[in-house]
């Protein structure tokens, strides 16, 4: 019997064959793990300074 032929005659054996690669596939794309905020290690640092009597903008200058 021809590879395909098999597939032909056996039409429902391939609807259940197809149906069952679409749950594979759906439960494969829900249970991925997503990458939308993946770890970034940037250094990051803060600037505190502390001079009592000006306002920002002076800080700033």
């Amino acid at each position: 019997m021809n590879f395909n032929m098999f597939f032909v005659k056996n039409w429902q054996f391939t609807l259940i064959i197809f149906f069952g690669m679409m749950l594979l596939g759906i439960n494969a794309l829900f249970n991925m793990p997503r990458g939308e905020d993946p770890p970034f290690g940037a250094p990051i640092f803060s600037i505190v300074v502390v001079y009592p009597g000006t306002n920002p903008i002076d800080m700033e200058n």
